[in-house]
């Protein structure tokens, strides 16, 4: 009897160590056929983490991975391109301020392992000089995961959750001003701000 994955969001390991895995990259095919940016608001432990590490395994052009799955026998055409994968829940955001520096930190140090210089002012000038500096070969594919986590961990401190929103809020702005740089974007949280 195979193992449930409870847990695991690394598709990687599902695959290859045997656990019960339901097959949903013929939706994420559809997905990238048919759009660009999505937004999904779901409960926790509903399978968003799984599915953006799917789009990423997708998007690096891991077909192999992929065998026995709907996306392998499709016409898909496993293009690689670069990602900017962020998980919000590993940012703080106990304070605007460590939700600002750590987004930066965070910014830079994917910037760092591409060789590509960023900085400025504010976070969106960090973000704007990543993306164009990762699209200069192939538009970029932009991953986020738990995107309002900074909000909903001060929701009884609301002048906090309110300027962490202010500053999502801009971040998120920037994204969509970037958008000749995009290939494919996908956000995931667990309510909507």
């Amino acid at each position: 009897m195979k193992k449930l994955p409870t847990g695991i969001q690394v598709l990687r390991e599902i695959l290859e160590e045997g656990y019960v895995y339901v097959d949903k990259t013929g939706i994420a095919k559809e997905l990238i056929d048919n759009g660009k940016h999505y937004f999904i608001s779901r409960p926790r432990r509903f399978g968003k983490s799984l599915f953006l590490n799917t789009l990423e395994e997708i998007f690096k052009g891991n077909k192999e991975l992929f065998k026995g799955c709907a996306i392998y026998q499709s016409d898909y055409h496993w293009e690689k391109h670069p990602i900017l994968y962020l998980d919000f829940a590993r940012i703080s955001g106990r304070s605007t301020e460590e939700l600002e520096r750590d987004l930066k930190e965070t910014l830079q140090e994917i910037a760092s392992l591409h060789k590509i210089p960023i900085g400025g002012p504010s976070v969106e000038s960090y973000l704007r000089k990543l993306i164009a500096g990762l699209a200069k070969k192939q538009r970029v594919v932009v991953l986020v995961d738990e995107y309002d986590q900074p909000i909903i961990s001060n929701i009884k401190n609301a002048e906090i959750a309110e300027q962490n929103r202010d500053l999502l809020r801009s971040f998120f702005s920037a994204v969509k001003s970037l958008d000749r740089y995009i290939e494919f974007s996908f956000v995931t949280g667990i309510s909507k701000f």
